[in-house]
């Protein structure tokens, strides 16, 4: 691409640049130029399909904002082609264009707009606006003697701002009188206000000056204010490539091809090109310019549609995120590949998706587009489409024969969509069809609570029992959601498993146990004959895991359902450990009280006193403190022996020394633990008090008498 030829690229352009040029700069004499732009604007812009009749109406208007001397001359071009072509939506930059539509046809376009009506009507607004106010019309007409006259009027403020809704939409706050020079190009006034009254030239003047075209009024400016891209701006908008080449040789302002292509100037958008080379920024905007001859013409000299930015965008996925049809159409035309991904991983089927255009997203799944390509988070398509609710386009992908997979009718579960549910049941859909993580739809639906659509699939024979990955099926779902409603429904069903388990063999009741204390869960799963006594990987019953979490009702609730109290897990520990282990006197006691062994220990020899010393919840030491007392005197008193050992030779005194309990190394100390007592590797309880940084336990050991010369084995 570096061999690019500026007018040969003009060349290949054919009319597009000269009738646009014409439309921007209008100043018809007669009603025969009006009428020579009208046909070539039918014949070479809409029969050919550069641009509809809608389109083209809505540019002619939007250009005669930038040349309002002209509005009259405007509305008679565009009536001629609303009343060749009829269209039913013109959309209009500025509002008060709906106004003067209604008036002139009797056609609200937009009832959105019908409210400014009462104010134009009040104001009295009219396309002739320049000729019924004598300033105005002295401007537009250069009109020197006039403006003098009015300026001589006591009270004339020459500071004064005038605003219209016919000028651009940036002139809300008005323009100066010497703003309006510029604009109109009117240097015999402009130079009245500077040399009679010392107007300011702002820094609007010079940009607007590149509108109004006079080379007199730019060259003042130009010695007040430094030009800058809203003078670049403007120049573009006049479609005078020798202001748009002044600006970029003499002032290095660069050319903005986004702004090229918004209003039209192929000129200037080519000479962007011809001079930075900036092949993708120029391609991406360049699509609104429907002119295959320069498309084939930049084929011809190497043009790669689908290079793509930093960002890894194409022409075609920045044409989708900004819902220019025109643009992806032009480009998949022209070769683009319709399956290219952005930095995201996106491809412009998903953008259009995501964006919920169905005319793109329909145009580009005609062209090849495959639903089934994911972003870098795995979303597809179809799952954004299911996730958006835009039921059209799924219609769409099934009517083409599409298959849909698990993952769809699961997403539409999630998100709980009935609609989409019904289609994609509809048209096949495998209602235990296994997604991601082995889940069906079954298990979505209890996972997120969704119980109509559950039913609904239930009573089409989705598998109740269904697992997943981790051995899991709907019943432990809804366990984890604590939805008692549809776990009586599970249950009720004759179809349940109820002695299934999962990968860590975890039973219902254990499952229960391990995500809820809802009591009213665990009994609703006994009083259907669940197994109170089965175990999971770790030998765990659902006892052990109500004492390890701490849930005293479900404890409670066991016992007498004939769970049993003495089993033991498969490291040798038994309920009674965890309770003593998270220092739960009332637990301990309660255990105890109903057979409990007290003097079990588990497989590394570690008593239940061992356990009380540790207990689990170090953050609460202060506030339990007392409660640590009770639980070690309530042991004690029930015979366990102070100074048992476990499998390393280690008492009670040694756990509690090695962590920061100084009161309960004491209060062991006083019932008749042995301070000296050594494990396998001959320490004492000072060892590893001194070993661990605890200075408090340290000092107690040695009031208490612990032999401070003690050496180590």
């Amino acid at each position: 691409m570096d061999n690019l030829d500026y007018s040969e690229l003009l060349l290949t352009c054919t009319d597009y640049p000269e009738i646009f040029n014409k439309l921007y700069r209008f100043n018809p004499c007669n009603e025969a130029e009006i009428a020579k732009l009208f046909e070539d604007i039918k014949n070479k812009i809409i029969e050919t399909k550069v641009y509809s009749p809608s389109q083209i109406l809505t540019i002619i208007m939007d250009a005669s904002l930038y040349n309002s001397s002209y509005l009259l001359s405007y509305w008679t071009l565009f009536k001629k082609l609303v009343d060749e072509y009829q269209p039913n939506q013109i959309k209009f930059t500025s509002d008060v264009f709906y106004y003067i539509y209604y008036k002139e046809y009797g056609v609200i376009l937009d009832e959105s707009k019908q409210k400014h009506f009462p104010i134009y009507e009040r104001l009295k607004v009219s396309l002739n606006f320049h000729q019924e106010n004598p300033i105005y019309r002295a401007i537009v007409n250069d009109d020197k003697e006039l403006f003098v006259s009015l300026a001589e009027i006591p009270g004339f403020n020459h500071n004064k701002r005038l605003k219209s809704d016919f000028y651009f939409y940036n002139c809300k706050r008005g323009l100066s009188l010497l703003e309006l020079c510029c604009y109109h190009g009117s240097v015999k006034c402009f130079k009245f206000l500077k040399e009679e009254h010392d107007c300011t030239i702002t820094p609007e003047c010079p940009q607007l000056s590149f509108l109004g075209g006079n080379p007199d009024i730019m060259s003042q400016c130009l010695k007040y204010q430094k030009p800058n891209k809203e003078c670049m701006k403007f120049a573009i908008i006049s479609h005078s490539i020798d202001f748009v080449t002044f600006l970029m040789n003499e002032y290095k302002i660069a050319i903005d091809v986004k702004q090229c292509s918004e209003f039209n100037n192929i000129e200037a958008s080519l000479v962007y090109l011809h001079q930075t080379k900036n092949v993708f920024e120029w391609l991406h905007y360049s699509t609104y310019y429907k002119i295959p001859s320069l498309w084939e013409y930049l084929f011809a000299h190497g043009l790669d549609i689908n290079i793509q930015n930093g960002q890894k965008d194409t022409a075609l996925t920045m044409a989708v995120e900004q819902n220019k049809m025109d643009a992806v159409e032009a480009l998949i035309m022209h070769g683009a590949n319709v399956d290219a991904v952005n930095n995201c991983g996106r491809t412009a089927l998903i953008l259009a998706v995501q964006n919920k255009r169905l005319d793109i997203a329909e145009f580009l799944f005609q062209h090849g587009a495959n639903i089934n390509a994911t972003d870098k988070k795995g979303v597809s398509a179809i799952h954004l489409a299911i996730k958006n609710n835009f039921i059209d386009i799924i219609k769409l992908f099934i009517s083409n024969g599409e298959d849909i997979n698990a993952s769809a009718l699961n997403n539409a579960v999630m998100f709980n969509s009935k609609e989409i549910v019904d289609i994609l049941i509809l048209h096949g859909a495998n209602i235990n069809a296994k997604g991601k993580n082995g889940k069906t739809a079954i298990h979505i639906a209890a996972i997120y609570g969704r119980k109509e659509l559950a039913e609904l699939l239930l009573s089409i024979g989705a598998d109740i029992n269904a697992k997943d990955k981790k051995g899991r099926n709907a019943l432990h779902h809804a366990i984890g959601q604590n939805d008692l409603e549809s776990l009586e429904k599970d249950l009720e069903s004759e179809k349940i498993d109820i002695h299934s388990k999962d990968i860590n063999y975890d039973t219902y009741v254990g499952w229960s146990t391990n995500l809820t204390d809802n009591m009213d869960i665990v009994e609703l799963l006994i009083s259907h004959g669940i197994d109170i006594n089965s175990r999971d990987n770790d030998g765990d019953t659902a006892l052990h895991l109500a004492a390890f979490l701490n849930v005293k009702d479900v404890v409670e609730f066991l016992i007498p359902k004939c769970a049993d109290i003495n089993a033991k897990d498969n490291y040798g520990k038994t309920a009674l450990h965890w309770a003593a282990f998270n220092n739960n006197t009332q637990l301990v006691e309660f255990l105890m009280s109903n057979g409990a062994d007290i003097y079990v220990k588990d497989y590394n020899e570690k008593s239940v006193l061992h356990y009380a010393v540790s207990y689990g919840r170090f953050e609460e030491v202060d506030s339990h403190d007392k409660d640590y007392k009770d639980l070690v005197e309530i042991l004690i008193t029930h015979g366990l022996d102070v100074n048992a050992r476990d499998n390393k030779n280690q008492t009670p005194l040694h756990y509690a020394s090695r962590l920061y309990y100084p009161e309960k190394a004491e209060f062991l100390i006083t019932h008749g633990a042995d301070i000296n007592s050594k494990d396998i590797c001959g320490s004492t309880a000072l060892h590893y008090a001194a070993q661990s940084l605890r200075p408090g336990t340290v000092k107690i050991l040695v009031l208490h008498g612990a032999n401070v010369n003690e050496k180590k084995q």
